[in-house]
């Protein structure tokens, strides 16, 4: 009889183990899970932080622009556009921080521009930012800004 008492006791020690590690396995599981949640919700917050800084940069940019201009050409801040062309300043094409090479190689992988990567924005990359603007149902001023930047950055 003593030996049944402590193989019950035994048995019974045992199955209490196995319950509590089943508890302790659920537990972890259910750990990993939120931390999971938590890992994804932080990088698409570091995403929204990356693109709020790009809007900071540009909107400086804009600014600069702006308190470069003469008074004059102040009111006329939005460039307009004629014949399918786009009629801008050269040196305002690129409205955010990327090198105008980095712009043609986009606009390249994407089919819109077949001249040179030289970092000159002339004829050729106009026609390929407004046509590429255009087709992506982006406003078609030939100015790569905020929204065009993010669609044809892409590209790369």
């Amino acid at each position: 009889m003593k030996k049944k008492m402590m193989l019950l006791l035994m048995m019974t020690v045992m199955v209490s183990g196995c319950a509590t590690m089943q508890r302790d396995q659920s537990m972890v599981s259910q750990l990993q899970l939120r931390i999971g949640e938590l890992e994804r919700a932080a990088q698409n917050k570091d995403r929204r932080i990356a693109d709020l800084e790009t809007e900071v940069k540009d909107l400086s940019y804009d600014l600069e622009q702006v308190k470069k201009a003469p008074v004059s050409r102040r009111a006329a801040s939005v460039p307009s556009v004629s014949s399918g062309t786009p009629a801008v300043d050269d040196d305002r094409i690129v409205r955010v921080d990327v090198d105008p090479k980095t712009v043609q190689q986009a606009l390249k992988n994407a089919g819109y521009y077949s001249g040179a990567i030289d970092g000159k924005v002339g004829s050729g990359t106009k026609k390929a930012i407004y046509q590429f603007q255009q087709d992506k149902g982006l406003t078609a001023d030939g100015l790569i800004g905020r929204q065009t930047w993010a669609v044809l950055k892409t590209f790369l």
